[in-house]
């Protein structure tokens, strides 16, 4: 299992947690359940409905036990690889009136589906939540609950339907459980990111002066389809006047322009920034460039365990003004089943919330294995985009690259 369910237990004990339950379809999918139908809303079918999930799937963790699934049978084949006593399905997706019937299956997974369909006994997942409560002893349990996933009025419903049940706000246990990774998703995250590098260099090939963007990034995402990944992104920065995707968009003689692109593999989502040169190249463009490279390397040489956020920040921001580069904005953030998650490192992040159990700081602590970002951007309007971003991931005295992500030396096309 890729998720960080060591991590998982740890908030639990420390703030008394019987029961985690996921509702929100990242939260499922870091969890290893992906379903593309979460991402239909209501309003799709209903005028004026909300912007909450039609189809409502749980996991539900119990302390030091492992996640349980409470889905609607006809999602089921989503799953990975799960036990399937440990999912619990719903609704009548098909008829099965003999339960017993079994019959030769060629495909693993349809094996696997057809035994859980046949487990199908309750008709709403509040019934089969109930159930696995009652079955594990569970009543009067303290239970931290995603909320962002629900629409208020199925939230009281769960709290009227489990009253015996102290009831939480469990979203932002969920994040800090994702924003410290295990082995398998620092491997993922490498994979997604060799990916993109490969993908990136390859489009550069169709970066020429007066062909169409369009045409570049069509190679990226071949080539990232052709490792059976998908694009996330793959946008530009141009005369210092915003992103742009228009694929119609003309590449300019001896501009400078910013890229930033990212792709996911597997789940894991990479996010990476270069800069490049198009014809020739000003000595004051390069200055600039070299300039960037100092405060990344200032920003990346401040991070290792235990040290706040802000000071990687800090850091930076008097590297830039040493430099006089005042519309530079030097940032950082975590990466993984989201291509931005907890920490964030940048302006405003330095206030105290909170989590649904203490207050806590926004300024987080790096901890070992996070995976960071650290990018640095600056614009000047009207003439020029500059942006490298890398990826680290944290060890327990500093950092390592997590994959080779050239930056050091200017892309010159």
């Amino acid at each position: 299992m890729p998720y960080n369910l060591e991590r998982a237990n740890k908030f639990m004990e420390e703030y008394k947690i019987d029961v985690l339950i996921a509702t929100e379809p990242i939260t499922l999918k870091y969890l290893e359940y992906n379903i593309w139908l979460s991402s239909f809303k209501e309003w799709n079918f209903k005028p004026g409905g909300s912007n909450y999930p039609g189809l409502v799937s749980f996991c539900i963790i119990p302390y030091k036990k492992i996640p349980v699934y409470i889905l609607n049978s006809q999602t089921i084949g989503f799953l990975k690889d799960i036990d399937i006593n440990n999912v619990i399905p719903y609704g009548n997706y098909t008829n099965i009136e003999d339960k017993t019937i079994s019959r030769e299956f060629e495909n693993r997974i349809d094996f696997k589906i057809s035994e859980i369909h046949k487990r199908a006994i309750f008709s709403d997942p509040l019934e089969a939540i109930e159930y696995y409560f009652k079955e594990n002893n569970l009543q009067n349990s303290r239970v931290a609950i995603e909320k962002i996933g629900l629409n208020p009025d199925l939230f009281n419903n769960i709290k009227d339907r489990f009253g015996y049940c102290d009831f939480k706000d469990g979203t932002e246990i969920f994040r800090l459980i994702r924003m410290v990774k295990v082995l398998k998703e620092i491997e993922l995250l490498k994979q997604s990111v060799d990916i993109a590098e490969e993908a990136f260099l390859s489009s550069l090939n169709l970066l020429k002066i007066n062909k169409l963007f369009g045409e570049a990034r069509k190679e990226f995402k071949r080539i990232v389809c052709s490792h059976n990944a998908f694009l996330n992104h793959y946008v530009i920065f141009s005369r210092g006047l915003g992103f742009k995707e228009n694929s119609d968009y003309k590449i300019e003689k001896n501009s400078t322009i910013a890229f930033d692109f990212g792709c996911m593999s597997e789940n894991y989502i990479c996010d990476t920034a270069a800069t490049v040169f198009v014809g020739k190249v000003s000595q004051n463009s390069f200055e600039i460039y070299k300039q960037l490279i100092d405060i990344l390397e200032t920003g990346l040489n401040k991070i290792k365990p235990g040290v706040r956020c802000s000071e990687v920040y800090d850091a930076m921001i008097n590297k830039r003004d040493h430099y006089n580069l005042f519309n530079c904005s030097p940032e950082g953030h975590g990466v993984g089943i989201n291509h931005h998650e907890y920490p964030k490192i940048g302006y405003g992040f330095n206030y105290y919330y909170n989590d649904g159990f203490t207050r806590r700081s926004g300024d987080f602590i790096i901890e070992k294995d996070m995976v960071i970002n650290i990018e640095v951007p600056t614009h000047f309007h009207n003439e020029s985009s500059y942006s490298i971003e890398k990826t680290v991931y944290i060890t327990g005295d500093g950092f390592k690259e997590i994959s080779i992500q050239n930056r050091e030396k200017p892309i010159i096309v």
